[in-house]
């Protein structure tokens, strides 16, 4: 990708206004993200946690999760620190290579995708022992903020979701229909980024969790005008990226057949119903 700058040639170079067109985007999940984590019930979780994190009666508290519902737990290894100040780059337009210290090179796109995939909880356990804490508020030892439960996960599936299928003005909108998600007004946030003065010119983009990665992938999106929408496939609910100006109903070839399919039966049921209802009125004629 190739950045352009234009300038007004017929007003002062002072303000002469530029305009930048494309440029490469490089993305980074902090190393300090990465926390060992478990897949546990509520009943196996510490006494705290269970009567201060998700106490029915606090405001925080989920009164339909049960004792054996399954929450993934991040635990601090000693020594460690419970914030992520340390690591957030500095932003200066020189000299940035502090930014990617505490940094590796992700696919915000691929960690989208993987995490909208989750459906069962060892799923999910997967995705964050390879990038580390689903949300900033995972690194903390105080036990009670530390864990999130699948239930949880679903549900920032779907808000996250929803914010693809909007434009990022109505986010605030989102983030109060959904305001039982702890945390959920960092959806708000843009991504944290530096623009080194260095050749090749390019951006970074630096997440501090998987939830910033997925802003991110959602943010670059709607900078490319990508048009998503959700698989007509009613069992399916699959976000898609539309590839051209054709209006996709589908994610894949696969889900548009398997309704052919479904809706072929459909009419032959329909037929055969309709005919089994006639064969009754004949014999009476006849």
């Amino acid at each position: 990708m190739t950045l352009y700058v234009v300038r007004d040639m017929h007003k002062s170079q002072i303000m002469s206004p530029s305009k930048i067109s494309t440029v490469p985007v490089e993305a980074f999940l902090y190393q300090s993200a990465q926390i060992p984590v478990d897949l546990m019930t509520f009943d196996q979780f510490p006494e705290l946690a269970r009567t201060i994190r998700w106490d029915p009666d606090r405001s925080h508290g989920h009164r339909d999760e049960k004792p054996n519902d399954k929450v993934y737990v991040w635990t601090l290894p000693k020594g460690r620190s419970n914030s992520l100040g340390n690591a957030l780059p500095m932003k200066p337009l020189l000299n940035v290579a502090k930014d990617s210290l505490d940094a590796r090179p992700v696919d915000v796109f691929e960690i989208r995708n993987e995490f909208f995939e989750v459906a069962e909880p060892e799923q999910g356990l997967s995705l964050f022992k390879r990038y580390g804490i689903f949300g900033r508020e995972h690194m903390n030892t105080f036990r009670f903020t530390v864990g999130l439960s699948f239930a949880e996960l679903l549900q920032w599936q779907k808000l996250l979701k929803e914010c693809r299928l909007t434009e990022p003005s109505g986010w605030a909108a989102l983030s109060k229909e959904h305001a039982r998600l702890r945390n959920v007004g960092d959806i708000l946030w843009s991504p944290d980024l530096s623009i080194p003065l260095e050749s090749p010119i390019r951006i970074k983009l630096f997440c501090g969790c998987i939830r910033d990665a997925i802003i991110a992938a959602i943010y670059l999106d709607n900078l490319a005008n990508v048009k998503a929408s959700v698989c007509h496939r009613q069992d399916c609910g699959v976000v898609f990226n539309h590839e051209s100006d054709h209006q996709r109903k589908y994610c894949s070839p696969a889900c548009a057949h398997l309704v052919a399919v479904r809706n072929e039966r459909k009419r032959k049921a329909e037929k055969n119903s309709k005919q089994a209802k006639k064969a009754p009125n004949r014999k009476r004629r006849e």
